[in-house]
């Protein structure tokens, strides 16, 4: 029996816990897919207030599919940022996490210093699976993903606001950050600029084309 927690919702969070099957199984929010790799509860974030259909798919058969099961929820966060705090299935952190005692009450440039000359590896896992930050940050590399979502873990556990983001960037499949400054979201090439050891993080420039975003 699926398991759907609306506890968060107001937060932007749906938390789901499947039963073990014998095949793959995805949860469906809306155009986002997600793999589920376990059978403890994980949270799923819901972008902005409205309305969504949470579903559960299970594989029967190469790229068959079936339905399993589903529930329909309203969202309505008093904070339009609140899920840009958040830890979620794929920036996920917890307080006693190694990384994220190193962060606790740091600045986003001093988070950035803690950051800064990672090695950035092109290839890697697929972008289906909770990055390891603990890993990442011991070992001071990743891909795109995972550097990406070891700041935005930094940076929500100490309660600043932002995104990770899947998209478009000379023209590879690409993930970077943003961040509300208050008035408008800024995009950061963490990964990039964290191999390039840039000493301030600056605003991206050039041609990103957003697809995706957690």
């Amino acid at each position: 029996m699926t398991t759907f927690d609306t506890s968060k919702l107001s937060v932007g969070l749906i938390g789901v816990k499947v039963e073990p099957h014998a095949g793959r199984q995805k949860i469906t929010i809306g155009k986002y897919q997600y793999e589920v790799h376990t059978d403890e509860l994980l949270y799923y974030p819901l972008q902005e207030n409205g309305e969504y259909t949470v579903c559960l798919i299970q594989q029967e058969s190469g790229n068959v599919y079936k339905y399993a099961d589903s529930i329909t929820v309203n969202v309505d966060m008093p904070d339009p940022l609140a899920v840009w705090r958040q830890s979620h299935c794929y920036i996920y952190w917890t307080p006693d996490m190694i990384p994220i005692r190193a962060a606790a009450g740091k600045t986003i440039p001093e988070i950035w210093r803690m950051i800064r000359g990672f090695k950035y590896e092109k290839t890697g896992r697929e972008f289906i699976i909770t990055p390891d930050i603990t890993r990442i940050y011991a070992d001071k590399d990743g891909n795109c993903f995972d550097i990406t979502a070891l700041f935005c873990s930094m940076l929500r556990s100490n309660d600043i606001p932002c995104k990770m983001i899947f998209g478009y960037h000379a023209g590879e499949f690409h993930a970077w950050a943003e961040m509300w400054n208050g008035k408008e979201r800024i995009r950061y090439d963490v990964s990039k600029s964290a191999a390039r050891r840039q000493r301030v993080l600056r605003p991206a420039r050039g041609e990103y084309k957003a697809e995706y975003e957690y």
